[in-house]
């Protein structure tokens, strides 16, 4: 009720997008009313109906957008997404805090503790690092007409990201010995780890080559990171114990961060807004 109130009121007071106003209204309100029909639907069609309702919400800003595209701050827009990958980003200090105390809690203080926790405060500041190479509200500002794609390309960060924390904490239960996990591999673990690291640099080089296009020029240290990841994984299969293996995760990232700080100091005008 509060967002069709403000798109009413929107479409009021703003003529010239008044019938991109009303679109947001009729969209909005509209998937409300199919979100509560849904509550009628039998238990199988729940996945089913869930799944095309999403795609409907997701759809309706493109739908309205279509009738004109209503004026907005881009600094403020990028800030707020930036922000938001911070607080994903505690959720893997969560999990990084508990992978450290559940190896206190096995073997107390240790190398292989230091390790641990220096490798996941380094593997989140890196990955906080690469998400802001890119100066996103300078470029926006430049090519509005790549905003959508890179807002609904921070689906995949953000989930990324939610999921690195959740691995993270298969890794600390690891440690403890819990029962639950008691049946996780190593090699699995950390795999899981690779693989949320792994999406999170691949989405974030979409989206820094979506909307600063000199960045393709160094696609190739993506893709090293991509096999750094990789080998990480492999060396846990043959032995690398995986205290260490959270702190090697790491170069991934800082790979990429050395990659592009140096070629922005060696070729400057490549991260220009193009």
């Amino acid at each position: 009720m509060g967002l069709l109130a403000m798109w009413l009121r929107a479409a009021r007071e703003h003529p010239e997008r008044r019938q991109t106003a009303i679109r947001s209204a009729i969209g909005i309100g509209g998937l409300q009313l199919l979100w509560l029909a849904r509550l009628a639907l039998s238990g199988a069609w729940s996945l089913p109906s869930f799944l095309m309702l999403m795609l409907l919400e997701l759809s309706v800003p493109i739908w309205a957008a279509k009738a004109g595209h209503t004026p907005w701050h881009v600094h403020h827009i990028a800030e707020r997404y930036g922000l938001f990958t911070i607080i994903v980003l505690g959720e893997c200090v969560l999990g990084a805090f508990n992978a450290v105390a559940g190896l206190i809690e096995v073997q107390g203080w240790s190398l292989d503790l230091a390790m641990v926790g220096l490798g996941s405060v380094g593997l989140i500041l890196s990955l906080w690092w690469v998400y802001f190479l890119v100066p996103n509200a300078e470029t926006l500002h430049h090519h509005r007409e790549r905003a959508f794609n890179w807002g609904y390309g921070h689906f995949v960060v953000f989930g990324s990201l939610a999921a690195l924390g959740a691995f993270l904490e298969v890794v600390a239960d690891g440690f403890k010995g819990s029962s639950a996990y008691h049946a996780v591999a190593p090699t699995l673990a950390i795999g899981l780890v690779a693989a949320a690291v792994g999406v999170y640099l691949l989405t974030l080089w979409w989206l820094h080559r979506h909307i600063a296009r000199g960045l393709a020029q160094v696609g190739w240290a993506w893709g090293i990171a991509l096999l750094i990841l990789v080998a990480v994984v492999a060396a846990v299969a043959l032995g690398l114990p995986l205290a260490w293996a959270i702190a090697a995760v790491t170069a991934a990232p800082t790979f990429v961060i050395a990659v592009i700080e140096f070629e922005r100091l060696k070729q400057p005008e490549m991260f220009r807004v193009q």
